[in-house]
């Protein structure tokens, strides 16, 4: 691919490669036995029944919001509700990343599955690689907005502990491939 302008220089795909030895992994996994609470969800009402009944086989602690009897409720509503009770708001409406609205601090956390409309078998991949990543651990969730487009990436918008502004990764977690990293460097 060539460079806009008509130069002659090849574009470098900004994405690296996440390398772990097997000590980082021993290191991973000894802190994340930390995180102890398990997960909650909220699942919104735009979230197949399918979707529903794959996390509850999986023995996820879920309420709709049916039986949250919210449903109709406005977003400001659904998201203070999630906040109150302490569960991650799992949704397709992509409006959950407005920080004004929702603000990442003290945000249970919330998980936007944006894919096109490609079935309930695609949003159940997708909150499969989200259960990968991020195991059962309800904690590592906590002020976090994790987005799913559906095409191989997720990008996690989370707080700075430094600045406490929020910053966004991007990661690519090909099947049976190494884990990436976009990079603007």
């Amino acid at each position: 691919m060539l460079r806009k302008g008509g130069g002659n220089k090849a574009n470098r795909m900004p994405w690296k490669k996440i390398e772990f030895s097997r000590d980082n992994w021993r290191q991973i996994d000894d802190e994340m036995r930390g995180f102890r609470r398990k997960i909650r969800f909220l699942i919104d009402e735009n979230i197949p029944a399918k979707v529903c009944a794959f996390l509850r086989k999986k023995k996820f602690n879920l309420q709709t919001l049916q039986e949250a009897d919210l449903n109709g409720r406005d977003d400001e509503a659904i998201f203070q509700y999630a906040k109150q009770k302490d569960r991650i708001l799992i949704t397709r409406d992509r409006h959950f990343l407005n920080e004004r609205r929702f603000p990442l601090q003290n945000s249970p956390g919330v998980a936007i599955l944006s894919c096109p409309s490609d079935g309930d078998d695609t949003l159940i991949d997708l909150l499969e690689q989200l259960i990968d990543v991020y195991g059962d651990s309800h904690d590592l969730w906590y002020e976090q907005i994790i987005l799913f487009p559906g095409d191989n990436t997720f990008s996690i918008r989370c707080r700075d502990s430094t600045s406490s502004r929020s910053r966004t990764l991007k990661f690519k977690f090909p099947k049976n491939g190494t884990p990436m990293i976009w990079s603007d460097e």
